[in-house]
């Protein structure tokens, strides 16, 4: 009688620990795509950015829409974490180019202070990796799901 009075609430967890890790990669994009435009801003328009840097959420996004799985579950897993990983890589490389001194310029007249750059940029950029958690949730879960 117990176990079943818990599988409700570690489904609920699980779907709440989900929306929060989808979302974080929108989150995400939008610090990647901010700091991008600025960065490459003469040869990147913004009506590009924000669509190619919001890929990895709408694929998430699309993969579990529906009541019912578009792909098999090892298939869905793992473009899942190809999403996630995609997103990885692109937060990954604009630390290193932050870190290379070439943070962007977000307001032409008027330097950028570094708690503006963080407000904007970096924290809704880092905010992605919380789509790590229902990922390594899901695997400990479900690893024959995973291989």
């Amino acid at each position: 009688m117990q176990e079943s009075s818990k599988t409700p609430a570690t489904g609920k967890l699980f779907a709440i620990e989900f929306l929060v890790g989808q979302h974080s990669l929108f989150f995400g994009a939008l610090g990647q795509a901010f700091f991008y435009v600025h960065q490459f801003k003469p040869y990147f328009p913004v009506w590009v950015a924000g669509p190619f840097f919001l890929i990895p959420w709408a694929a998430v996004f699309l993969l579990f829409f529906a009541n019912r799985l578009l792909f098999p579950p090892r298939q869905t897993r793992r473009y899942w974490l190809y999403a996630v990983l995609w997103y990885t890589f692109l937060t990954v490389m604009a630390e290193i180019i932050w870190l290379g001194g070439y943070m962007p310029a977000l307001m032409p007249k008027p330097p950028v202070t570094p708690l503006v750059s963080l407000l904007i940029i970096q924290i809704p950029m880092n905010l992605g990796w919380l789509s790590f958690i229902p990922i390594i949730h899901d695997y400990i879960r479900n690893p024959h799901l995973w291989q």
